[in-house]
C-alpha cells in the first residue's frame, strides 16, 4: 500500500512539474500573440489617420507609412533602417554590383513580381521567390515530400595495416587502424542524405587477409562497437528522415544562433529514437547487451529500478529520464565531436542565402519546429511528446566567437536586404523600394551621361583653343622671323645707323 501511495505521489509530482512547464510555453505564447496584435492595431491606427506620418518600432528597423491618396498606401522608404549591405548581388552564375542589378529588375506585367533579366547569358530570375522566406521555407519544408527514402547497405572490410581512415570508394573497402574508438563520425557508421533522401548504413567485417586469429579479434571489436545492426544505425537515420520531412531544414529567417542550436537539437531527436529501439530489443531479450554503452545512464536506472521498461507504453516518468538523459549525454559525449560539422552546415546555410537576417516570427517558429521534431513515434507507433524534458542549448563562449566570424564572412548583401524589408515593411514596401532604386539608378546613369558628354565638349574646346607644340613652334619662328626682317629694313632706312 505504501509503494502505491509513493508511487502515485511521484505521479502527482511529475505532473504538476508539467503542468507548469506548459503554463510557461502558454504564457510565452501569449506574449508573443500580443505583440502581432499590437502590430495590427498600429496598421489600423495609422489607416484611420490618413495624411499622417506615424513611426512603430519593428526589430531594429523604423516603420513610416505616408498616403499618396485614398486607397493607395506609399512607403516613405527614406525611413526604413536595416543593416548595411555589401555592393554585390550573386544570382546563378552571375555577381552584379547593386546599379546593374536593379537596371536589369522587370515588372513587364506591373503587378509587383519583379524578374532579373540578363541579355548576355540569357538567365531570368524570379526575385520575389528569392527573398520571401515564407515561400523558400515551404519550397524546403517539400522538398522531398514525394521522393520515396532509399536505404542503402555498404559493406566495409577494416583491418590494421594502416594507422588512418582511407576509403576506396571504387571497391568499397575501407581500413581503419588498430586504435578503434567511439569519437569515429556518425559517417563511419552510416548517414542521412537530404538531397535525394538516402540512408546509407555500412556493415563491417574483418579483411580475409588478416590471419584467422587476427580476424577473431578485429571481429570481437567490431561486435562491441561497431555492429550497426545493434547499434540501431539505421533507426538513428530514420530520425534525421523524419525531422527532414517534419522541416528542420526550413531554416531561412531564423538566425546564425537557432540555426546552429537546430543541428544540435536533430542528433538529439535521432539518439532518442535510437535508444527507444534498443529499449525495444531489450525488452523482447531481456539482454542488456542490448542497450551499448552510449545510453549507461538508462541501464543504470533500471538496474536502479528507478523504471521498469513496459513493452505497451512510455510512461511519464520514464520519457522524462530518456529526454533529460539523452540530451544531457549528448551534449557531454558528442558536442565537441559534431562541432566542425555543424560550422560547415552554417557555412553552407549562409551561402545558400538560409540565415542571413532574423525574421519577425524567427523565435515562434523555432519552437515550433521544436515541438514538431520531439513529437517521437516509439516502435510500437505510440507518440511521445518529449519536448517538455528538454531544455534548449546554451551556445559556449567558444561557438559565439565563431558563429560572429560566420557572420562577418558573410555581411548581408542586397537580395537580404530586400527580404528583410518584404519581411518586416510588407509588399508595398518591397515594391515601393525596388521602384525608388530603379529610379536612382536611372537618375545615376543619366547623371554619368551628361557628365561624359561635357568632359568630351571641355576636351574638345581645350583642343581648338590651345594649338599643339608644332603649330606653336612654327608660330614662334614666324614672328622671329618677321621681327628680324621689320629691324633689318628700319636700319636700311636709316643708313645703317641703330
Amino acid at each position: 500500500m505504501a509503494i502505491n501511495e509513493k508511487f502515485k505521489d511521484k505521479i502527482g509530482r511529475l505532473k504538476n512539474s508539467k503542468l507548469l512547464e506548459k503554463i510557461e510555453r502558454i504564457k510565452k505564447l501569449k506574449i508573443l500573440k500580443k505583440i502581432k496584435e499590437n502590430k495590427r492595431k498600429f496598421i489600423k491606427k495609422v489607416n484611420q489617420n490618413k495624411g499622417r506620418i506615424f513611426a512603430g518600432i519593428s526589430i531594429t528597423a523604423v516603420m513610416a507609412v505616408s498616403f499618396k491618396s485614398d486607397d493607395s498606401l506609399v512607403f516613405n522608404t527614406s525611413k526604413i533602417s536595416v543593416p548595411v549591405t555589401k555592393n554585390t548581388v550573386i544570382l546563378g552564375d552571375s555577381r552584379l554590383s547593386t546599379a546593374e542589378f536593379y537596371r536589369s529588375l522587370e515588372d513587364k506585367n506591373n503587378d509587383g513580381r519583379w524578374f532579373y533579366s540578363n541579355s548576355k547569358s540569357k538567365e531570368r530570375y524570379g526575385i520575389n521567390t528569392r527573398v520571401d522566406q515564407t515561400y523558400l521555407n515551404n519550397q524546403k519544408a517539400n522538398l522531398n515530400k514525394n521522393i520515396s527514402l532509399t536505404i542503402r547497405y555498404k559493406d566495409v572490410y577494416l583491418s590494421y595495416k594502416i594507422d588512418t581512415l582511407k576509403r576506396d570508394t571504387t571497391n568499397v573497402v575501407c581500413y581503419m587502424s588498430e586504435k578503434l574508438t567511439n569519437k569515429n563520425s556518425s559517417k563511419d557508421l552510416g548517414w542521412f542524405q537530404s538531397k535525394g533522401r538516402e540512408i546509407v548504413v555500412n556493415r563491417f567485417h574483418p579483411d580475409s587477409t588478416l590471419s584467422v586469429k587476427r580476424q577473431q579479434e578485429l571481429q570481437k571489436t567490431i561486435d562491441e562497437r561497431y555492429d550497426t545492426k545493434l547499434i540501431e544505425t539505421e533507426t538513428h537515420e530514420f530520425g534525421h528522415d523524419e525531422n527532414d520531412q517534419k522541416g528542420i531544414n526550413a531554416r531561412v529567417g531564423l538566425g546564425a544562433e537557432r540555426d546552429f542550436k537546430l543541428s544540435k537539437h536533430d542528433e538529439v531527436v535521432a539518439n532518442i529514437r535510437q535508444l527507444l529501439k534498443q529499449r525495444q530489443n531489450y525488452i523482447l531479450n531481456g539482454d542488456e547487451k542490448y542497450i551499448t554503452s552510449k545510453f549507461k545512464f538508462y541501464l543504470d536506472k533500471i538496474k536502479e529500478n528507478n523504471i521498469t521498461p513496459s513493452a505497451e507504453f512510455v510512461s511519464l516518468g520514464e520519457a522524462k529520464i530518456i529526454g533529460e538523459g539523452v540530451r544531457d549525454m549528448w551534449e557531454k559525449q558528442f558536442s565537441e565531436t559534431y562541432r566542425d560539422d555543424h560550422f560547415k552546415m552554417l557555412r553552407k546555410n549562409f551561402k545558400q542565402g538560409k540565415v542571413t537576417f532574423e525574421s519577425l516570427d524567427a523565435e515562434e517558429r523555432y519552437e515550433k519546429i521544436l515541438d514538431r521534431i520531439y513529437d517521437i513515434k516509439t516502435p510500437k507507433g505510440e507518440t511521445v511528446s518529449f519536448r517538455y524534458f528538454i531544455k534548449d542549448f546554451e551556445l559556449t563562449e567558444d561557438e559565439t566567437k565563431e558563429i560572429e566570424k560566420i557572420k562577418n564572412e558573410n555581411p548581408l548583401n542586397e537580395m537580404d536586404k530586400l527580404g528583410m524589408i518584404l519581411d518586416r515593411y510588407g509588399k508595398k514596401a518591397y515594391h515601393t523600394y525596388i521602384v525608388e532604386q530603379k529610379q536612382k539608378v536611372k537618375e545615376e546613369d543619366r547623371r554619368k551621361e551628361l557628365e561624359e558628354a561635357r568632359m568630351e565638349a571641355r576636351k574638345q574646346n581645350f583642343d581648338r583653343a590651345t594649338p599643339n607644340k608644332q603649330h606653336d613652334d612654327m608660330n614662334r619662328e614666324a614672328i622671329l622671323n618677321e621681327n628680324k626682317r621689320t629691324y633689318q629694313n628700319r636700319r636700311q632706312r636709316r643708313g645703317g645707323r641703330e
